[in-house]
């Protein structure tokens, strides 16, 4: 009978299971990601499974690491507590999930947690780090966070620019410069520059 090595120790010219001293049977083939396998048990990567009793592969929300040795985390993998999530740098185990911790986002493919840029102008890599931070109409241009074309940059947030006497949601879309921020308001849907109604 083989014993797997599930805490390998290697003495006396070989692996012995560290808890009972018994010597057990490591081999690479059979137990690591890709490798066949029959039971669950066979797979000594964290996380992994033995995919229709053939081959061992990383449970659902989990990657291979590059070296295809462990099961890394990605953001929506199931978790228990933040250890199952530590493979994900900057993540956090909330609501049974892993997520990215507060001022971080995830990648496209969830396989890493980007922070958030804090700055208008800041160095970026991809648009939900400026997203996250100036709303839906930013994004990351050459590197940098900024409001979308025919877009501006007011109290922290990107809104879509309107011209006056231009249809308007709201007076933060109504915008003819940076030095006119508060000359012009919605008024009835329109965008009209602003009359001081106390005088």
């Amino acid at each position: 009978m083989k014993i797997l090595c599930k805490n390998k120790v290697w003495k006396d010219n070989s692996f012995i299971a560290d808890s009972s001293e018994e010597p057990c049977d490591y081999i690479l083939k059979g137990y690591d990601l890709g490798a066949s396998c029959d039971y669950d048990e066979d797979c000594i990567a964290d996380h992994s499974y033995c995919r229709n009793q053939q081959v061992c592969q990383c449970r659902i929300g989990f990657q291979p690491s590059p070296d295809g040795i462990t099961c890394l985390a990605t953001v929506g993998a199931r978790c228990h507590t933040n250890f199952d999530c530590m493979t994900l740098p900057q993540s956090e185990c909330r609501q049974d999930v892993c997520q990215c911790q507060t001022n971080f986002v995830p990648d496209a493919t969830g396989a890493q947690c980007l922070a958030r840029v804090p700055d208008i102008k800041g160095l970026c890599q991809l648009d939900n780090q400026c997203q996250a931070s100036f709303g839906d109409q930013s994004h990351c241009y050459a590197g940098r966070c900024e409001c979308m074309m025919r877009h501006h940059f007011l109290n922290g947030q990107c809104f879509l620019t309107r011209d006056l006497n231009e249809f308007c949601g709201n007076s933060s879309e109504c915008y003819i410069g940076p030095d006119y921020t508060n000359v012009v308001e919605c008024v009835g849907q329109k965008c009209q520059c602003f009359f001081d109604k106390r005088s």
